[in-house]
């Protein structure tokens, strides 16, 4: 029996649109406001790298001329199973690595590391680039091994709704966090161990000013903006702060509101999949003009 993409593919393209459109309407099971927004974020991530072209270009870079689909296969053999290493969406990872391209940070912070995916995104990017350091802080004790205890679940989990791969918070057996990282990109990077409320403030007091941070730990609003916070005050001028899980809590838009700055979302992921039936948004703050449109 076919699927329900399976279906999608087979439609003439000239009556997708409407199919597409009535299916999200009348499906029990679907969402067209947020199939919408998924529309919105795919056409806002062209003109936040300055057209699709050079859109295109990097994204390509990633899959094409990195080695990073070769990096997360062969850690899903070795680990056993997929949905422990796929911590981060790929279109995220394609959109990290297209930035430390373009813009070319030199001082790349971020929280959060699991198996490290994203990680070695970023890394690639710098590698790219022969430029540029990451300092990540993983707070793998809470991480590692067994299910967080209930009490920590809204803070710690990596699975619905904050995203698709419902155990991708948790390592495998024996794993230490960025195991899946390989040797060479090392050079390039420090990892710290502990809560990101006791290891970020000195890490950004070590920093002159901070070109890309990444937030990607506890998923709670009081975190969000604490970790914003703390980075908005050492980041350069047209820096960037990325969130992949901005939906989770209200902190992305309690920052963005308070302060003149650019921002949006550029990714959101959602199929309609029973599987993947929750979206997951990924938002950009700028400390500077909007790159897609020129405004604060």
């Amino acid at each position: 029996m076919m699927d329900k993409e399976e279906i999608l593919q087979r439609i003439p393209d000239g009556t997708k649109p409407l199919i597409t459109k009535g299916f999200h309407i009348v499906s029990p099971t679907a969402s067209w406001k947020d199939y919408k927004e998924r529309i919105r974020a795919r056409e806002l991530t062209p003109r936040f790298f300055g057209g699709s072209d050079e859109w295109d270009r990097l994204e390509s870079e990633f899959y094409q001329e990195t080695d990073i689909v070769d990096i997360v296969m062969d850690a899903i053999e070795e680990a056993g199973d997929e949905k422990i290493v796929f911590d981060a969406h790929r279109g995220v990872c394609a959109r990290l690595y297209a930035i430390i391209r373009k813009w070319e940070p030199e001082t790349v912070v971020a929280t959060g590391v699991y198996s490290g995916v994203a990680t070695t995104a970023m890394l690639l990017g710098l590698e790219k680039n022969d430029s540029g350091q990451l300092r990540s802080i993983a707070y793998a004790s809470e991480l590692q091994g067994d299910e967080p205890d209930t009490a920590l679940e809204p803070l710690y989990q990596r699975g619905r709704p904050s995203c698709s791969e419902h155990r991708s918070h948790l390592l495998p057996d024996g794993k230490e966090p960025g195991w899946i990282v390989p040797d060479r990109l090392c050079d390039r990077w420090e990892i710290y161990e502990g809560p990101s409320r006791e290891r970020l403030p000195e890490i950004i007091s070590d920093c002159a000013e901070i070109d890309l941070f990444y937030h990607d730990s506890e998923l709670s609003t009081a975190s969000t903006l604490f970790e914003f916070e703390c980075a908005w005050g050492r980041l350069s001028d047209g820096g960037f702060i990325i969130s992949p899980h901005i939906a989770t809590n209200d902190g992305f838009d309690i920052f963005v509101d308070e302060r003149e700055c650019g921002s949006g979302v550029f990714y959101y992921d959602y199929l309609y999949l029973d599987e993947y039936d929750e979206p997951c948004s990924c938002g950009y703050i700028v400390n500077g003009p909007d790159p897609a449109t020129g405004h604060r």
